[in-house]
């Protein structure tokens, strides 16, 4: 996906959302504009996004139960969008199987000092 012609500013959106769904259309908007993915299909996925979300959180503000259908609804839309791709994961342990564990000593030096419950 590209920027189309006019996408050098994320533009406003079509909807007329609130504090909450402004917010969170213009950070994924923004995000787009940034990997240059943002194209008028994927402004408009991100305007649903926003518009679920701020339907969710005026749900938990009322005290309401949220529908499950918004969150799946809110983690297919953002899937779509593929703003994650190119992220590492929290853990940031990726291929740490490969490397060696350098605590691997200390383990097998105290492994006599060791209480029974713990062998």
């Amino acid at each position: 996906m590209f920027a189309g012609p006019g996408f050098q500013d994320v533009p406003d959106p079509e909807f007329p959302l609130g504090d909450v769904g402004q917010r969170k259309y213009f950070e994924l908007a923004g995000r787009l504009l940034e990997q240059g993915k943002l194209s008028n299909a994927t402004r408009e996925t991100a305007e649903q996004v926003a518009v679920l979300w701020e339907s969710q959180h005026q749900r938990m503000a009322c005290g309401e139960r949220v529908p499950a259908y918004l969150t799946r609804d809110i983690a297919r839309f953002l899937a779509t969008l593929k703003l994650a791709e190119d992220t590492t994961p929290i853990g940031g342990n990726v291929g740490a199987a490969d490397e060696p564990n350098p605590f691997e000593i200390i383990g097998a030096a105290l492994a006599p000092f060791a209480t029974g419950r713990l062998r």
